[in-house]
């Protein structure tokens, strides 16, 4: 027999208050979910704000950075003022350009060498610039190594940065610790230094300088590769043509910083920084991120050494008499034809003999300063080492500068024609600016820092004649008066005296000319 037991009947009122109370629990626990909810996405959201402001703060160190600048002391870092920058400051805009003017004097050291034109003094001065511009590099390296130099360009932008999902006053500041790093990037890319080798010394080879061929087509030093030239060595920090200071991964930073991968610069200028920034607020804990970033001053160069220039020596012209094979007296003729010298008259055993010269035929083509380098072959544009020498060194002070600029600025730049004295000229920059124009005045009208010698040895580059231009009469008075040509040579020197640059100077180009007039006779006594 089946037994029933009857369920107890739940009143109506009780079985409205337990659904409230279930409904209750489920508010409250949908109230928990989403109280936790929220307070996830905030926290998640003030993360990616706080990396936000870190990262902004970054992107503002990788472009204040090329303002942290050094300057310089006594002595040869003194040499670089023409590549300093408008306050007389070095700093990552411009260190390869300081890295650049002690290459190119070591490249003309090392041309001089090779065509035996150079002394130990050009060594030593090759050797004192390498040396200034790695002591204004290294007193570079530590200031961008010094973190704090480099919190005040993370704060402002950092902590204007919204984070106000951790709270209203909530904000961005430096985190000072191990983190602030820097990094040495873009191994083996272009510098900011753009090399022509065709415009370097005809005794050097470009191959030792490693150029690298960046994407506007261009040749430039590179970058964190060591150039040796001489023995030493010389380094530029790379920067990528038409790129920005931009953000790079942390991981990728990491593997080019010095620890990671040693470089034989070891006080190496670095052109990348790690940042490290947290929240503040006394409420919350604190949110902390790190961003990279590579530098980048934007700014290209070519190699040359501004504040540089050439001296131009056109030596009095000497006409030298020769009696019999004998040099008697000498003197100096103008640069003009047509001058008229008569020698003195020489005793003979029963007579007398003079002679008359008539010199300056060698300037036909006017009183210039062209005129006055190349009065005889070889003359521009036929090819000419003095004159290929000349625009070489100028091309160092102005890079470009053509051969049919440095016609023009001779064929313009007169001389006195009734001078019988040496003349001497400058050609240098009107300004350290590229875009300055070339100038060639008198020594004496040139600035003040063009009064250096330079540093190498003399070699004759070209001579003029025998055969020239001038010619003479002898005239004998030997039992009466005989008249009849003079022999007449003529023998010009064009000469080189090389420079490194140090102290300005590239060099001196010298010229002189000798006409020889050979009296010849005999007055025999009865």
């Amino acid at each position: 027999m089946k037994t029933i037991v009857r369920k107890p009947r739940i009143k109506r009122g009780d079985q409205r208050g337990i659904t409230l109370g279930l409904v209750a629990v489920l508010g409250i626990l949908l109230t928990i979910i989403g109280l936790g909810l929220f307070t996830m996405s905030m926290i998640l959201g003030g993360a990616r704000e706080t990396r936000n402001a870190v990262e902004s703060g970054a992107l503002n160190v990788g472009k204040q950075s090329l303002t942290v600048a050094v300057s310089p002391s006594a002595g040869d870092q003194q040499q670089f003022m023409d590549v300093a920058d408008s306050n007389g400051q070095f700093e990552l805009k411009n260190i390869d350009r300081v890295w650049g003017k002690a290459t190119l004097a070591s490249i003309n050291e090392s041309a001089m060498e090779s065509e035996g034109s150079s002394s130990s003094t050009s060594s030593a001065h090759a050797q004192q610039l390498q040396q200034a511009a790695q002591d204004l590099s290294t007193q570079l390296s530590q200031q961008l190594n010094q973190a704090n130099n480099l919190y005040g360009f993370f704060e402002p932008y950092a902590q204007a940065g919204s984070v106000r999902m951790l709270g209203a006053k909530t904000y961005v500041d430096v985190v000072a610790d191990g983190d602030w790093q820097t990094a040495l990037m873009d191994r083996g890319a272009e510098s900011n230094i753009a090399v022509d080798p065709t415009q370097l010394p005809s005794g050097f080879d470009a191959t030792s300088l490693q150029l690298v061929t960046a994407k506007d087509g261009n040749q430039y030093l590179p970058g964190y590769t060591q150039v040796q030239l001489l023995g030493s060595n010389f380094w530029f920090v790379p920067f990528k043509v038409s790129e920005k200071p931009h953000l790079v991964a942390g991981n990728h930073f990491q593997e080019n910083t010095l620890a990671a991968d040693p470089l034989s610069w070891t006080d190496a200028v670095p052109n990348a920084f790690a940042v490290h920034g947290g929240t503040i607020n006394s409420n919350q804990s604190q949110q902390k991120a790190d961003a990279a970033v590579i530098t980048n001053p934007q700014l290209i160069f070519k190699m040359a050494m501004p504040q540089a220039f050439v001296r131009i020596d056109i030596q009095a012209n000497t006409l030298q008499w020769n009696l019999d094979g004998i040099d008697m007296d000498s003197t100096n003729y103008p640069f003009m034809p047509g001058d008229v010298e008569t020698s003195f008259t020489y005793p003979l055993p029963c007579g007398t003999i003079w002679g008359t010269e008539y010199c300056g035929n060698e300037y036909l083509t006017g009183p210039t300063l062209f005129t006055a380098l190349f009065a005889q072959p070889p003359i521009p544009p036929m090819s000419s080492k003095t004159f290929d020498y000349l625009l070489q060194r100028v091309q160092e002070i102005h890079p470009g500068y053509k051969a049919s600029d440095l016609t023009g600025l001779l064929v313009a730049t007169p001389i006195d024609p009734s001078a019988t004295s040496d003349q001497q000229f400058v050609i240098y920059a009107a300004s350290n600016e590229s875009s300055a124009p070339i100038l060639c005045t008198p020594a004496s009208a040139a600035p003040s820092w063009t009064s250096s010698q330079p540093d190498g040895t003399y070699e004759i580059l070209e001579t003029e004649g025998p055969l020239g231009p001038n010619f003479g009469l002898t005239e004998l008075d030997c039992y009466g008066a005989w008249e009849y040509p003079t022999y007449t040579d003529f023998y010009g020197e064009r000469g080189w005296t090389p420079g490194t640059g140090y102290d300005g100077c590239l060099g001196t180009m010298q010229i002189h000319r000798t006409t020889t007039a050979y009296l010849f006779g005999f007055c025999a006594c009865p």
